[in-house]
């Protein structure tokens, strides 16, 4: 049930069968009531002075100064929840009747539902079940059929059907309250997002300090990462571009490439919007970096958590084998992680090591699909690979090579294969990288170091690029028989039996190297001993004398 059309169409004069409708809806004719007195109170109510009061921020009132401020300051400013909770109750007092909650009780338990979605983490939600508790209808007279106990009246109690009637016009006026009431009032007051150091906690800041900050990080990146484009360029460019938004860390903002929605492309006299998603695009590309990772060597690069996990009982058997728990070694361990490591990779660089890592001149994309049961019904999966033409199975191979890890599962020859020469992913991959066109605003920005975060490819091209660094610089310490080094992303954990192992790995990576824009966090680095940089820094010592490898 829509409120808007409660106040409108439900309730105009028109026909004689419309002035039934509204005669005979007395539920309808007590809301309306209700509903008018509440557009007169949205009116009289002072949002603007309700917030300055709530959840105050003294770089709002004066942006010149806010603009001065570093990042990381401005950050701090973020309204908390019991700022944000007050400032809700306190419109929903002012702006509601209370006659619409029927009680303060009743207003009391869809405040503390409030309180409750106001504090929730991303993708968590509130059940509706969970609103409602406590909340007594019968409290609600607008709900309650004006007959009922009556003198004279044949109405005793609410008969099943209109007792189930009160029940959905509340949770339809619950719901609205929620969504088309909370969740647009939280939108104007605040820009509501998540970080990248809380992982899904989420944050509030007023719009006006938001813009402040988005502000000083486009002035930032501006010039060193990406470059504004004049109009003109803009107008006879014939390029995808994507959007951008910001992701609060702990000191600075990391700018995150929408890749996934459907890209619009600049062209001359206007934007034609349809193009599939870049992550779209890009997806037989992903396919085939992930086949030639597939056949190198062993790397020290995880591809998640739970490979990580493997590795570490890798190095567990390397560097500690059958020892008896008396006779365990003891391992040296140092924990690197590189500075804006996405943001400062040489596109040049990483263009010329994908161009060495694609051994074959042409690639096929075969796909089947998987049906098999899942919780009662049938499930479909789709699964695509690439391979080389002198490597591609036929399906009666490639389903015997399955039928061990593919039980009481029907496979499914999808016949259609895509060839995708070296040629032209490299060029598709080269575009990705060199012309990635971002809107901010109202301007266009084009990036020239690192490379996209959001893209479906950029994990890939990460672990290819730190690959190359580490066999060129790492390879006569990571090689060792007593020494092992995992990384994750652009986190290195080097695990060592020897001392002056770890002590070098530490200064080779603390010293940068220019030529692969790899710079390490030194306030990030941790040791499980003592040990200190040049200068006599010391580096940060973990609790305990390592890692237990049992």
């Amino acid at each position: 049930m829509s409120y808007a059309s409660l106040c409108s169409g439900t309730f105009k004069s028109g026909t004689s069968k419309a002035k039934k409708t509204a005669a005979g809806n007395w539920r309808l004719r007590s809301m309306r009531t209700l509903v008018e007195v509440m557009l007169v109170l949205n009116q009289k109510c002072q949002f603007k002075a309700l917030l300055h009061y709530y959840c105050p921020v003294e770089t709002i009132d004066n942006e010149q100064e806010g603009e001065l401020a570093d990042v990381a300051t401005l950050l701090t400013n973020v309204s908390t929840f019991s700022q944000v909770t007050s400032f809700v109750h306190a419109i929903v007092k002012k702006v509601i009747p209370l006659a619409m909650f029927g009680s303060t009780d009743n207003r009391a338990v869809i405040l503390r539902a409030m309180t409750r979605f106001i504090r929730l983490r991303k993708f968590e939600t509130v059940p509706l079940q969970y609103v409602l508790q406590g909340f007594k209808l019968s409290e609600c007279m607008w709900l309650q059929d004006p007959q009922l106990g009556q003198e004279g009246s044949s109405v005793r109690h609410t008969p099943p059907t209109a007792s189930d009637k009160q029940h959905e016009i509340l949770r339809e006026f619950v719901y609205w309250l929620f969504d088309g009431f909370l969740m647009p009032l939280l939108q104007a007051a605040f820009y509501v997002t998540d970080s990248s150091y809380q992982r899904n906690k989420v944050f509030y800041y007023r719009h006006g300090l938001w813009r402040i900050i988005t502000r000083s990080a486009v002035n930032s990146i501006q010039g060193s990462m990406f470059i504004k484009m004049d109009p003109d360029e803009v107008a006879t460019c014939n390029k995808v571009y994507s959007k951008v938004r910001f992701l609060p860390k702990t000191n600075d903002l990391r700018p995150i490439i929408n890749l996934r929605r459907k890209t619009p492309r600049l062209v001359s006299g206007g934007l034609a919007i349809g193009y599939k998603s870049m992550n779209q695009r890009l997806n037989n590309a992903f396919l085939i970096l992930a086949y030639e990772r597939s056949r190198q060597m062993a790397s020290s690069s995880a591809m998640g958590m739970s490979d990580m996990f493997n590795r570490l009982k890798q190095v567990k058997e390397k560097l500690v084998g059958t020892t008896s728990k008396s006779e365990l070694p003891r391992l040296y361990m140092v924990k690197v992680d590189i500075k804006k490591s996405f943001d400062s990779i040489n596109q040049e660089n990483l263009l010329a090591i994908i161009d060495r890592t694609l051994k074959e001149d042409k690639y096929i994309i075969y796909r089947h699909s998987k049906v098999m049961p899942a919780n009662g019904r049938m499930m479909k999966r789709f699964y695509p690979k690439a391979i080389a033409p002198s490597e591609m199975p036929s399906f009666l191979e490639f389903a015997h090579g399955q039928a061990e890890i593919s039980k009481h599962a029907v496979l499914v020859d999808k016949v259609v294969h895509t060839n995708e020469s070296k040629e032209v992913v490299v060029k598709l991959i080269k575009d990705h990288v060199q012309e990635n066109i971002v809107k901010f605003g109202r301007h266009f920005y084009k990036q020239t170091t690192g490379i996209p975060q959001g893209s479906v490819l950029s994990p890939s091209l990460c672990r290819f690029f730190y690959d190359e660094m580490e066999k060129n610089v790492l390879s006569h310490l990571t090689q060792s028989d007593d020494s092992a080094l995992v990384r994750l992303a652009d986190d290195f954990l080097f695990i060592s039996r020897r001392e002056d192992k770890a002590t070098e790995f530490l200064r080779i990576m603390s010293q940068g190297h220019p030529e692969f824009g790899c710079f390490i966090n030194d306030h990030k680095t941790v040791t499980n001993f003592a040990v200190s940089l040049g200068g006599g820094q010391l580096v940060e010592q973990s609790q305990g004398n390592g890692m237990n490898m049992n």
